[in-house]
């Protein structure tokens, strides 16, 4: 099957969604990762799937609970690369794409995996409507054994 390629008013905007929502979730404006969000939008890690604002907040409250408990601190930063929109689902209000993700700590190189997402328009706006995070591998003793 021959792809068509995908239009830059597309890519560009979905792009720029992905790497909103690292930069957000970085600083722990989760506000603004749940704007990032459709409504009924959801996440789906660690086996479980949340859905809505108030399931993806706790997602993240829940996440940040147990970094606390686990006594490690320090700032993370997420990196984004391989942003892959596949054109063959892609319709005018729609696309799904993947991303590989590094997480990276104070020490380094903590943890990365893979973003699978369906994105839509939801008033005039790209949205993620569905992420799922598969944690790929992790380094002993850091954030990602914590979270994943």
């Amino acid at each position: 099957m021959i792809l068509e390629p995908i239009q830059a008013d597309t890519h560009l905007p979905i792009q720029a969604l992905v790497a909103r929502y690292c930069t957000a979730a970085d600083a722990g404006r989760l506000d603004e990762v749940i704007g990032l969000f459709a409504e009924d939008g959801s996440i789906e890690f660690r086996g479980e799937r949340f859905v809505g604002a108030d399931g993806i907040k706790g997602m993240f409250v829940d996440s940040g609970r147990r970094v606390r408990a686990s006594g490690l601190r320090g700032r993370l930063m997420h990196t984004v690369s391989t942003i892959d929109i596949s054109t063959c689902l892609y319709t005018p209000d729609s696309a799904e794409g993947s991303s590989c993700f590094q997480v990276l700590s104070e020490r380094g190189l903590d943890h990365w995996g893979r973003y699978t997402d369906r994105y839509v328009i939801e008033h005039g706006y790209w949205r993620i409507e569905r992420r799922t995070i598969t944690v790929e591998g992790k380094v002993p003793g850091g954030f990602g054994e914590v979270l994943a």
